[in-house]
């Protein structure tokens, strides 16, 4: 609770500081210049979406039935949130950067980012696996290594079993629709979005990408190194291809991942055959990258640009 508390507190003195603070920096011109809003509805739809997500934790206890309210509501926000982006503040969505006319170019810069760092991860792991179990013979310290990394998404994979379990296999697709759709999108729109441009405005890209991605970590209830690096790499997506459909791309994957532990829950690989399937993965990724940069290439040679929609 008192950790709660601490995050609403920390929320609305971040939105009373850029409130009190009116300088804007002098940058080059970007989408983000164009953009316009105050910090507010950023700083309220955060507080919205962490008593959303307390309240449930709270009552949940005994009652199942609050998860299907929470993941209703999060959809009636998401809903809510472009009605309010669109009518009330009156904003086309080209100032989020979702343009057709440069949505190829935007998701093949984010797809080389996010495969790269696909190829990261798996390239990591096969190399602690060569390392504890063929250097130092530990197979146990790589397997802790792995239970922690699916230990960093036992949120998604707990709503998963509660379903499941409560409700049978059939009703699934429902928190898979959330966690891969409503949940990303909801997200990137407050954090990136909504927070994103107001603070940069201020205090600069990076600092913005620091105080975004801290917010983003916080607002899951923990304090996690892997949720704060993911805010940032949101963050400099959404900088560099000025739209948030590559952020939300990225997020959207990572959550299948967590979809994909689940599902391949009863699985139990040995070390060995851990390694083996990041060795593949590494290989199958390393191709793919391969292929989207040469498209990337082939863009640029024929003139294609990142540039701020005019409507914005």
């Amino acid at each position: 609770m008192a950790n709660g508390i601490g995050y609403l507190l920390l929320l609305l003195g971040v939105g009373g500081y850029f409130t009190a603070n009116t300088s804007v920096l002098s940058m080059r011109r970007s989408l983000f210049d164009h953009q316009g809003w105050n910090i507010w509805p950023g700083i309220i739809s955060a507080i919205l979406i962490h008593l959303i997500g307390r309240g449930a934790g709270l009552f949940s206890h005994g009652r199942p039935i609050v998860w299907w309210v929470y993941m209703g509501m999060g959809g009636v926000m998401l809903f809510s949130l472009f009605f309010y982006y669109r009518l009330v503040m009156k904003r086309s969505l080209t100032a989020l950067g979702l343009s057709w006319v440069q949505l190829p170019l935007q998701l093949v810069l984010g797809l080389r980012w996010i495969i790269g760092y696909f190829i990261i991860g798996n390239v990591s792991v096969y190399l602690f696996a060569i390392f504890f179990l063929k250097v130092l013979d530990f197979p146990q310290v790589f397997e802790t290594l792995i239970v922690r990394q699916r230990q960093a998404m036992e949120g998604s994979v707990g709503l998963l079993a509660l379903v499941e379990a409560e409700w049978g296999a059939a009703f699934l697709w429902i928190p898979v629709v959330y966690l891969v759709l409503v949940g990303p999108i909801l997200e990137e729109l407050v954090f990136r979005g909504l927070l994103y441009g107001p603070m940069r405005r201020q205090v600069g890209p990076v600092f913005a990408a620091l105080m975004t991605a801290f917010l983003f970590m916080l607002g899951h209830g923990q304090i996690a190194q892997s949720t704060f690096v993911f805010g940032l790499l949101f963050a400099y997506l959404y900088e560099s291809t000025q739209s948030l459909v590559p952020s939300i791309l990225f997020h959207v994957l990572i959550n299948l991942r967590s979809l994909e532990l689940y599902f391949a829950h009863e699985v139990s690989l040995s070390p060995t055959g851990m390694m083996a399937e990041a060795g593949w993965r590494s290989l199958f990724y390393a191709l793919l990258f391969s292929l989207v940069a040469a498209i990337h290439w082939k863009m640029i040679k024929k003139g294609h640009r990142l540039h701020v929609p005019v409507s914005a």
